[in-house]
């Protein structure tokens, strides 16, 4: 068989990336018997080759992929030498990762390693894509899987996103999270971008909503030792404190569209959770300061809840304001929020429904030099995000 002409042509044809089907005969007789077959009783008589083209449009956006921190690995069941040509236009995108088959991966006594180094897989069953994605998450990524047929359905069920092709077969594209109708490889750039985009935003929004509970809960606990079973502030000024720090800010935040890279969003829950313990504690303790501050100069109960609010509003802006990273409709939100609660404070029937006394010019540099040292953590937080 080796002398054959058409092995020959079979050697040259997978050195260059082709896809290749043999056509044999058996010499053994024509009985129908198939017992003693053996590739010595082959006749090759033809050879069928079939190329996969890469999409014009693969390049790029594989690229753009990059770009956002993406790292690819192929996982192929093709013949080891197809796969390694046909990786050749994208293999600098593949970095410095190695090659491996699936027989090496199943000899391999370290896995785990063999399959963080290696970029390229040929020759892996179904069974065997399963494990590696399974190991990368292990290894703590978050795997998407792209695959079309019967063989690819376990790896897009067990990844964190499983990508069908829309002339993929019907099983995969059930199996699927994400299905490219038109085979429109676009849309993933685009996609992960706008994924990306929507989990920070809700994260940043979150560090609003949470960092009140964490304060409330601090002046809801010193309310019942410290400050004589009084609540720092009424049910008609929490509406007021959240319209203007929390609704509008989270709204503006929510539908901001940042135009560069947009950070990874892994550790949502942690670092909201972060920011709103360290930031909300210092407003808390902030807000009780100044309750029992006010309380050696005024005696009335309406003035010291209108300094805890006033506090807790500027506070509040500030926060909104460095949680957006300086976006231009929140600044131009906090510029109008601070005129809007003077005018409610200063109009006394306004004034009256939500029980606030008017503050002096000393009363309002008293307030804005706590708020200012209550800012100073979360200042610190968003400079250091930004590194």
């Amino acid at each position: 068989m080796n002398e054959n002409p058409v092995f020959e042509e079979w050697q040259r044809l997978l050195a260059n990336g082709w896809r290749l089907l043999l056509l044999a005969e058996s010499t053994v007789g024509r009985s129908g018997r198939w017992s003693g077959l053996s590739p010595g009783s082959l006749q090759a008589v033809a050879l069928v080759a079939l190329v996969d083209e890469w999409r014009a449009e693969a390049p790029a956006v594989l690229n753009q992929l990059a770009e956002q921190g993406v790292e690819f690995k192929v996982l192929s069941g093709d013949h080891p030498e197809t796969v390694r040509a046909a990786v050749r236009p994208i293999r600098h995108l593949l970095g410095n990762g190695g090659f491996a088959t699936g027989e090496e991966l199943a000899r391999s006594e370290e896995r785990g390693e063999l399959i963080r180094r290696t970029a390229v897989f040929g020759r892996v069953d179904p069974r065997q894509k399963w494990e590696i994605v399974r190991e990368l998450q292990r290894l703590g990524r978050h795997v998407g899987m792209v695959g079309d047929g019967i063989n690819d359905l376990l790896v897009l069920k067990q990844a964190d996103l499983g990508i069908a092709m829309g002339t993929g077969t019907a099983a995969a594209r059930t199996v699927a999270d994400f299905v490219l109708s038109h085979d429109n490889f676009n849309l993933l750039p685009t996609a992960l971008h706008e994924g990306r985009t929507i989990v920070h935003n809700v994260g940043r929004a979150a560090r609003l909503f949470l960092t009140k509970n964490v304060f409330t809960l601090l002046l809801i606990l010193a309310g019942f030792t410290i400050l004589d079973r009084e609540f720092p502030y009424l049910p008609q000024q929490v509406t007021l404190l959240n319209a203007l720090t929390i609704g509008m800010p989270a709204f503006l935040i929510i539908w901001d569209r940042p135009g560069g890279a947009v950070p990874r969003g892994l550790g949502l829950l942690r670092e909201a959770g972060r920011f709103a313990l360290i930031v909300g504690l210092a407003v808390g303790i902030a807000a009780v300061a100044v309750w029992v501050t006010a309380a050696t100069w005024t005696s009335t109960l309406a003035a010291r809840r209108t300094l805890v609010l006033t506090t807790l509003i500027l506070c509040g802006l500030a926060h909104a304001f460095l949680i957006s990273g300086g976006h231009r409709r929140v600044l131009l939100w906090c510029l109008t929020a601070i005129p809007t609660y003077l005018l409610v404070m200063y109009t006394p029937p306004v004034a009256d429904f939500f029980v606030l006394d008017p503050l002096t010019f000393s009363q309002w540099l008293f307030v804005a030099a706590v708020s200012l040292a209550a800012v100073l953590p979360a200042l610190w937080l968003s400079l250091r995000g930004r590194r």
